[in-house]
């Protein structure tokens, strides 16, 4: 491991097995470079059951979140943010390789947001965003989406998740940083993480459709589109469909 770290603070994201933080935090542990610190809301859990995962620069906020939203919210709060690059890299989620962040690294300027790509994975499907996508301004996952604390105060509320916003509220967060400092944005065309998919932003069901309804007819139709579809279709299968035309599709 090289020494020092870098001005980063990773944000956990945990509810479920522990099987899956345990990955995420192993991954964050062999990193050649050291994240300044990582903080892990968890619920469903206990500290006995994770002491183990303990480390200097990581610290627990255990079953006190209300969902993923007001989770990521209390590690806004966090004091040790302030003048550090934030990225959520949730439970379940890794980083592609030890040298993730060293390589990222160079990149952190003053006050900036630094946007890579991300790898979506299902058991042995890899799905990589195509090049064309990947310039578009609407991508950004919170994987690899690396923001200056500081540019959060350009957001109501401090900056915070709305909460109200039960499917969609990461990307919204997202697209205010975006639109708020459009001079200050650097995009690296690399993979940097692996998002395991089958999570309440890429499973269809009768709560998201219903909660698109609400908000938009065209995302409504859309989201009832892949619900059928993953009804119809096995979970493989699925991904490989709605991903067809945005990413490119590999075994590994």
């Amino acid at each position: 491991m090289i020494s020092g770290s870098a001005n980063l603070v990773i944000v956990t994201v945990h509810s479920g097995p522990i099987i899956f933080l345990k990955k995420t935090l192993q991954s964050i542990n062999t990193q050649i470079l050291a994240p300044y610190h990582n903080i892990v809301v968890a619920s469903r859990t206990s500290l006995y059951r994770i002491k183990y995962l303990k480390k200097n620069n990581r610290s627990f906020v255990i079953n006190k979140d209300k969902s993923i939203y007001n989770a990521m919210n209390i590690a806004l709060r966090d004091k040790v943010i302030k003048n550090n690059y934030i990225i959520f890299l949730n439970s379940g989620d890794i980083f592609l390789n030890k040298r993730s962040i060293f390589n990222i690294k160079k990149y952190f300027l003053p006050k900036k947001i630094i946007i890579g790509s991300q790898i979506l994975s299902l058991d042995n499907d890899h799905y990589e965003i195509r090049k064309n996508f990947f310039a578009k301004k609407n991508y950004s996952p919170h994987g690899t989406f690396f923001c200056h604390s500081s540019l959060l105060n350009s957001l109501k509320k401090e900056g915070f998740f709305d909460e109200k916003r039960l499917i969609d509220a990461d990307g919204i967060w997202m697209s205010k940083i975006i639109n708020n400092n459009k001079k200050k944005i650097i995009k690296i065309d690399k993979n940097i993480s692996i998002h395991n998919l089958g999570g309440v932003s890429t499973n269809p069901s009768i709560k998201t459709t219903s909660h698109y309804f609400k908000l938009s007819l065209i995302l409504f139709f859309k989201e009832l589109l892949k619900f059928i579809l993953k009804i119809l279709l096995s979970k493989k299968i699925y991904f490989r469909v709605i991903y067809f035309v945005k990413y490119k599709h590999k075994k590994v």
